[in-house]
């Protein structure tokens, strides 16, 4: 819940934070509400997000199906992905990655 607590941080790098779930919506829509997320949150129900970025894939030794793999992703005004993150173990990046990346648009 780091990025929801520092929107601002964000926020004066002139980030607009997105969250895309491919969770159910009613199971998303609790999660957003117990952690009172602040930002966006797309439902990528038919993974079209997840493929379009190359983090959509069936886990190994998992009976869930197919997911979006944890990732972060730093998109420029046009566009272009100019930085991410894609880990199918973790789902935190520190902050400051993320901070120092923007810096560098």
């Amino acid at each position: 819940m780091e990025l929801n607590e520092n929107l601002s941080s964000l926020e004066e790098e002139n980030a607009v934070v997105v969250g895309a779930v491919t969770d159910p919506l009613e199971q998303s829509k609790a999660i957003a509400e117990e952690y009172n997320i602040d930002f966006p949150i797309t439902y990528d129900v038919d993974h079209k997000v997840g493929s379009k970025y190359g983090v959509h894939n069936v886990p190994g030794g998992m009976d869930m199906g197919p997911v979006n793999t944890h990732s972060i992703f730093v998109i420029d005004e046009q566009g272009t992905v100019r930085w991410h993150d894609i880990s199918p173990h973790e789902m935190y990046v520190p902050l400051e990655s993320i901070l120092e990346e923007l810096k560098k648009l």
